[in-house]
């Protein structure tokens, strides 16, 4: 069963219970309406004109119920402005620290180019930098043979052989 197939099969379920509310209610006004939408367990366990609703009238409230009201929801959003306004000032300075740091990266970075060693990224961490030395430049005798994952180059002679 795939995940559509998931969503689906919870999205009827809640939508046949949904159903089976509204038909209860329904059943103490109207009942043969509700009856033929009613879920056929339901019907079996639960009597018709089980559940019910009310009209309820909102006492009215007082000025100063109303003012008091207001103070409060005052006081939330002055609390919640608080609150955003330190967590603003800590993002602040974790980026200013994270950007003292990629500074100093960087500068360290550069120092090493300008004194003339090759920066370059290593073939298998895109992400990391390394530093490339040995005789690249030099005789076709000597190569370099690199050991990435170790971090460290050895110089190996090669002999050609003539025949």
């Amino acid at each position: 069963m795939n995940a559509a197939d998931v969503h689906y099969s919870q999205a009827h379920n809640e939508s046949a219970q949904a159903l089976d509310f509204i038909s209860l209610l329904l059943s103490q006004h109207a009942p043969h309406q509700a009856q033929q939408t009613l879920n056929p367990f339901i019907k079996n366990a639960l009597p018709l004109g089980v559940l019910g609703t009310d009209a309820v009238q909102v006492p009215q409230k007082t000025d100063a119920q109303k003012h008091a009201d207001s103070m409060v929801a005052l006081g939330w959003k002055l609390q919640s402005l608080d609150s955003a306004a330190d967590a603003l000032l800590k993002s602040a300075t974790r980026l200013e620290r994270e950007m003292e740091r990629e500074s100093n990266y960087w500068e360290k970075i550069l120092a090493v180019k300008e004194q003339g060693w090759s920066v370059c990224h290593l073939p298998r961490e895109k992400h990391t930098l390394g530093v490339k030395y040995g005789f690249s430049e030099g005789a076709f005798a000597f190569q370099i043979r690199e050991s990435w994952e170790a971090h460290d180059f050895q110089l190996m002679p090669t002999f050609a052989i003539a025949g």
